[in-house]
């Protein structure tokens, strides 16, 4: 039986375009209501006007996730027009790829740690205290394996998600009894056009969208609504049970898949040396 979120209300950080859109639609595909925050106004009014116009539930907010004010201005958006706000996503991120540590900027660390952290942890203060009011909530934060997994350029962006995953955990352990859940998801690759232009930058444009869509690391590739209904999952009442967790959405990434099955070809000859 498909999940239904019917009646509910959701806020989507970075909602539209990419994994956030991705989100969106299958938010408003499982029946709730989409209310999506994001920088780009031009891009914003288009994504509304085109979601409107398919009968979808989705209105947009211009607002920046580091500023407290825009903030609280877009969960007071969202009150106004739907008197709620059962579900918050923060997804609103940065990918970019930075140098190496001892070459990381200051700004490059801000850049990435601000919207990355700060930002989920702006728009969680700002919403619960009317989930805790209402004695009901669900928050649903956007990791990724890089903060659980090292990887080469991506200092502050893996420091970010990982703190994001702590993060979550507080938010649970302080909300518990409160009707508030909170839990992080993992996220996997997914082939959006920002991941395609970080990856494209950490190669020196070596790297061009499509040519690792089969194979290995395509095999392992999601599109943004495939994380979008596993995302709806848990943010329906029968996943009540789940707050705190962190759950990789990721086709096995988190649990070894990559790394294995770069070993197998190894040792079948498969791999090329050097």
């Amino acid at each position: 039986m498909t999940v239904r979120l019917d009646g509910k209300v959701a806020v989507v950080t970075g909602g539209i375009s990419g994994i956030g859109l991705g989100i969106s639609r299958t938010l408003m595909a499982r029946g709730a209501t989409v209310v999506a925050m994001a920088r780009r106004e031009a891009t914003g009014r288009e994504v509304e006007a085109a979601l409107v116009g398919e009968g979808l539930p989705f209105s947009f907010v211009q607002g920046d996730v580091v500023k407290s004010a825009d903030c609280e201005r877009a969960i007071a958006a969202a009150l106004d027009r739907h008197g709620k706000v059962d579900i918050l996503i923060n997804n609103a991120a940065t990918t970019l790829p930075t140098p190496a540590i001892e070459q990381v900027t200051e700004d490059q660390w801000d850049a990435a740690l601000d919207p990355n952290l700060k930002g989920a942890f702006l728009m969680t203060k700002g919403v619960l205290p009317h989930m805790k009011a209402r004695g009901d909530g669900v928050i649903i934060n956007i990791a990724s394996f890089a903060g659980v997994q090292a990887l080469f350029n991506h200092g502050p962006y893996g420091a970010s998600k990982a703190g994001l995953i702590h993060f979550t955990k507080v938010t649970a352990v302080e909300n518990f009894g409160t009707g508030v859940r909170a839990n992080v998801v993992i996220m996997g690759s997914v082939a959006t056009e920002g991941n395609a232009r970080s990856r494209a930058e950490a190669s020196g444009g070596k790297w061009k969208e499509g040519q690792s869509s089969g194979g290995v690391f395509g095999q392992a590739r999601m599109q943004p609504e495939d994380a979008g209904r596993a995302i709806c999952v848990l943010c329906s009442d029968d996943a009540r049970e789940i707050t705190g967790s962190e759950i990789a959405v990721d086709r096995g990434f988190a649990a070894g898949w990559m790394s294995a099955t770069l070993i197998r070809l190894a040792i079948s000859g498969q791999l090329p040396e050097g």
